[in-house]
């Protein structure tokens, strides 16, 4: 099966989560309720939108002040998710050192690849949490940190495309 044929277990899935938020927003329980609505649209965006065979692609912009990182900016094409990653990456580490970036890289890599075994507490990392459940779709993963993995590179000063493959 081609993964665009998917679509219907997708759907099911984002039905089932939904009704998980419905239930736990009804006993109180905003932050279950959230993270459950979220899983839902990542599913729901999931069946909707194909996957790209072509993959995604982020040219990522720097301005170094020493070691700061004065302004950062991306452009590129992709899944929302990819999109979503970078756009929240960008607002995160504008006038952050190097340091602060490595160590902010760190943090989000973990959250999203190992999710609740991570031992990064979501809430810590401000809007950045969104993407905290990323890790329970492991084909998305690489979408959400091909940004960060670019942003890694630029600061190593290797100017060389970066694949998350």
């Amino acid at each position: 099966k081609r993964l665009c044929d998917i679509a219907p277990a997708f759907e099911t899935m984002a039905r089932q989560r939904e009704a998980k938020a419905k239930e736990a927003e009804q006993a109180g329980n905003k932050q279950a309720a959230r993270d459950n609505y979220y899983i839902a649209a990542i599913y729901w965006a999931s069946a909707m939108w194909t996957i790209d065979e072509h993959g995604d692609q982020i040219t990522l912009y720097l301005k170094l002040s020493g070691d700061m990182i004065e302004d950062i900016g991306f452009q590129g094409a992709g899944c929302a998710i990819s999109k979503a990653s970078a756009s929240l990456m960008t607002s995160a580490l504008k006038n952050k050192t190097k340091a602060e970036a490595e160590a902010l890289f760190e943090r989000v890599h973990s959250m999203i690849s190992e999710g609740p075994r991570s031992k990064v507490d979501p809430q810590e990392l401000g809007k950045l949490a969104v993407l905290s459940g990323v890790w329970e779709f492991p084909s998305r993963v690489k979408c959400a940190t091909l940004a960060w993995h670019t942003l890694r590179s630029a600061l190593d000063g290797a100017g060389a495309p970066v694949s998350t493959e």
